[in-house]
């Protein structure tokens, strides 16, 4: 495992907590208190799997929660979309990469 992946690694879960910060759709913070559970987890090194599931997890649930259900009226990308992304694209293919089974 190399510096430079860890490093690219903990920059990207201040991105997620950064996005998770400003959140307006999630007025208890759960997304954000778990963002920030998940980066101490990896900085503290231990199992991070159920932390990126209970991220995972509440993002998925509050995207369901304020879907429009119109499809037509195609809201612009939104901060929970940015998160979103940044989980899937961004840091799920580099904990893989390094070995994480997630």
């Amino acid at each position: 495992m190399s510096v430079t992946a860890l490093l690219e690694i903990e920059s990207i879960l201040a991105q997620v907590e950064r996005l998770a910060s400003q959140l307006r759709a999630d007025p208890d913070r759960f997304i954000y208190r778990s963002a920030i559970d998940l980066r101490a987890t990896f900085t503290d090194r231990r199992p991070i799997e159920q932390a990126l599931a209970r991220v995972r997890i509440s993002v998925r649930t509050l995207r369901q929660a304020t879907a429009d259900p119109d499809p037509d009226s195609a809201p612009a990308a939104t901060t929970l979309d940015f998160l979103d992304d940044v989980l899937e694209h961004e840091l799920l293919p580099r904990l893989r990469r390094i070995g994480f089974e997630v």
